[in-house]
């Protein structure tokens, strides 16, 4: 969904409904408000954050998910920080990173100030790494948390299943029940990335 597509309405809805998971993947394309206009986007960058935290107040510890484009034509390394600092402020636990590339017939190609692409792939590589950071560090907070999981198929550590909960996070337990059960958890821990759990009886 755009940021554009939320009300207050809309976040109420999903509030009440107990079987919409707590993840929202929202894209915010950049930071800097002057590469959001240049790109045409609707929304700011304080819009986006003011967006992130009423999610935050409405919701226990909701994740986030976003799409982001660097390199866009003119994209200063100022502009790029701005999008640093906000990715930090929402606390994305999954960044999806994309390299701009020009396309033909749109009004970007034509631009005459195209960023390096190794310029480009060095604040993509940059992007990633903070992605990993945030992601830890949301995955710490979940500790002690009881999650709802369901179980997709085995995991890589031995004795344990690998499945998803509400926000859509890997999460690794053992379990007496297989693929396609739902089983409560507690979060225990984070293996890189994914969480790690134990089964509530």
């Amino acid at each position: 969904m755009e940021p554009t597509d939320f009300d207050a309405e809309l976040i109420e809805a999903v509030a009440a409904n107990a079987n919409v998971c707590k993840d929202f993947h929202i894209p915010l394309q950049s930071g800097s408000d002057g590469v959001l206009k240049r790109m045409g986007r609707k929304y700011s960058a304080a819009e986006f954050l003011a967006l992130a935290d009423s999610l935050k107040q409405r919701f226990d510890r909701p994740s986030f998910s976003t799409d982001i484009i660097v390199g866009f034509p003119g994209e200063t390394d100022a502009e790029f920080q701005e999008t640093l600092e906000l990715v930090r402020k929402v606390g994305f636990c999954r960044l999806h990173v994309f390299r701009y590339s020009p396309r033909a017939g749109t009004p970007a190609a034509s631009y005459k100030d195209q960023v390096a692409p190794e310029i480009a792939g060095r604040r993509s590589q940059q992007l990633i790494k903070l992605g990993h950071v945030l992601a830890k560090e949301f995955a710490r907070e979940l500790i002690g948390c009881n999650e709802e999981m369901l179980i997709e198929e085995a995991s890589t550590r031995p004795g344990e299943w690998v499945g998803y909960g509400k926000r859509y996070m890997r999460i690794h337990s053992s379990a007496d029940s297989g693929p396609g059960s739902l089983i409560r958890v507690e979060i225990t821990g984070h293996w890189g990335l994914d969480l790690l759990a134990r089964p509530l009886v």
